[in-house]
C-alpha cells in the first residue's frame, strides 16, 4: 500500500509547503505545535513571507521532554483549542522532535474525533524514524507509547537546515535510528554509516533519503504493523526498557541513545540464538561503545528490565517478542523468548564498564 500522503526532503520545503498549504488548506484555521525548545530555535527559522498562509497562525507551547506525552498534555491543549473555537477546519503543524511528533499527530486524531495534521520535523531522529509512518502515541504510567493510534499526516515537509540548531548528542541520537535502518536492511548502508567521519560536514539530505526510503517501504508493505514492519523494532524492545528505567533513575537517555544500547543488547541476543556472526557483534558493539558508550549507561536489575519488556506492544503471549539480526542487513521478526532466557544478556550488558572504553 503506497503512501497516502507526500514526503517532500530538501531546503526548499518551505516553498512546497506553501504551495501544499494553498492548494488544499484555504481557509483552515492554523495551528502550530512545538516545545520551547523548538519554539526558540525553529520557529524563527521559518520564511513566513515564503509560507503566508502561516501569517497569524497561533502557537501551542509545551515543556520539552517525554513528561509532556501525557493524558494530562492532551487535556490542556484540547480545552485550549476548544477556549479558541477550532473547528474541525483546523489544521495543526507539528513543528519539533519526535515528541512534539507523537503528541499532535495523536492530538490531531481525537480533537473532534479528527483534524489534519502535518509533520514538520525539525530533529534527525524525528526527520529519518519518527515523522514517517503514521504512529501516533503517549505515554502513560510511565511507560512508552502505551496509548495510540495510526493515524497518516497530510504531509510531512522535512528541512534538514534545522539540523544546525542541534547539539551533537541530539545529532548523534538520530544517529541510531539511522544505524537501526542499516542493521535491519541494507549492509552497504550501514558501511556508509560507519565509515564517515563523524566530525565532518555531511550531505544529511541524502543520508535523511536514504533512511526515509527505507523506513516508507517496510511501512508501505504492512501499515498496521502486522508483520514485515515490526522489523524497525529491532533495539526497541530493550531500548525501550532503558530509556524508561533511566528516566525513573533521573539519569536520562535521550531515546536514541537508549535505541543505540538496545541495539548492542539485541545484537547480543541474535548472536546467541539467530545466526549472527560472531565478527558481525563486534562490529556492532565497537561502533556504538565508540560512539555512545561515553554516555555509561545507569545499570539496572535484571527484574527491573523484564518488568518494562512486559508491557511491550509485539508481545502476544507471556513470551517478550524481538525483532533479530540473521546478519548485518538482514533480520527476522517475532522470535519469542522466556523471560529467563534473557538474562544473560543483560547480565553482559551490566558488566561492562563503558567509563574505562572512553
Amino acid at each position: 500500500m503506497p503512501m497516502n500522503y507526500p514526503i517532500v526532503i530538501g531546503d526548499i520545503s518551505f516553498e512546497s509547503l506553501q504551495l501544499f498549504l494553498a492548494e488544499n488548506f484555504e481557509g483552515y484555521q492554523k495551528i502550530i505545535l512545538c516545545d520551547e525548545n523548538t519554539e526558540e530555535a525553529s520557529l524563527m527559522r521559518i520564511d513566513f513571507e515564503g509560507v503566508p498562509d502561516l501569517i497569524g497562525a497561533e502557537t501551542m507551547t509545551v515543556p520539552p521532554g517525554e513528561e509532556s506525552k501525557s493524558f494530562a498534555i492532551v487535556e490542556q491543549l484540547v480545552e485550549a483549542m476548544l477556549e479558541s473555537g477550532l473547528t474541525r477546519k483546523t489544521l495543526i503543524l507539528n513543528l519539533g522532535g519526535g515528541m512534539v511528533g507523537d503528541l499532535g499527530g495523536f492530538l490531531a486524531s481525537i480533537y473532534k474525533r479528527g483534524i489534519p495534521f502535518i509533520q514538520i520535523p525539525t530533529s534527525l531522529l524525528a526527520m529519518v524514524d519518527a515523522s514517517v509512518g503514521s504512529k501516533t502515541a503517549i505515554n502513560v504510567g510511565g511507560i512508552k507509547n502505551q496509548a495510540g493510534v495510526f493515524s497518516d499526516p497530510q504531509g510531512v515537509f522535512i528541512y534538514p537546515g534545522f539540523l544546525e540548531t542541534l547539539p551533537e548528542r541530539e545529532l548523534k541520537s538520530g544517529y541510531a535510528e539511522m544505524l537501526k535502518h542499516a542493521l535491519i536492511s541494507d549492509a552497504e548502508y550501514w558501511k556508509t554509516l560507519t565509515s564517515r567521519d563523524w566530525g565532518q560536514n555531511e550531505d544529511w539530505e541524502a543520508l535523511i533519503r536514504q533512511s526515509v526510503d527505507i523506513k516508507s517501504a517496510i511501512v508501505e508493505s504492512d501499515p498496521l504493523e502486522k508483520g514485515p514492519r515490526k522489523a524497525l523494532n529491532f533495539g526497541h524492545t530493550f531500548g525501550h526498557a532503558l530509556e524508561t528505567l533511566s528516566h525513573a533513575a533521573e539519569k536520562p537517555l535521550l531515546h536514541g541513545e537508549a535505541i543505540a544500547f538496545g541495539i548492542m543488547l539485541e545484537a547480543g541476543l541474535s548472536q546467541m540464538h539467530c545466526g549472527l556472526s560472531a565478527q558481525e557483534y563486534g562490529e556492532i558493539c565497537e561502533f556504538i561503545s565508540e560512539h555512545f558508550g561515553y554516555l555509561n549507561p545507569p545499570k539496572f536489575a535484571f527484574e527491573s528490565w523484564v518488568q518494562i519488556m512486559r508491557a511491550d506492544k509485539k508481545n502476544s503471549s507471556d513470551k517478550i517478542n524481538f525483532t533479530l539480526l540473521t546478519g548485518i542487513g538482514a533480520h527476522e521478526i517475532n522470535r519469542e523468548f522466556e523471560e529467563a532466557e534473557l538474562q544473560t544478556v543483560i547480565d553482559e550488558f551490566n558488566a561492562i564498564d563503558f567509563s574505562s572504553e572512553n
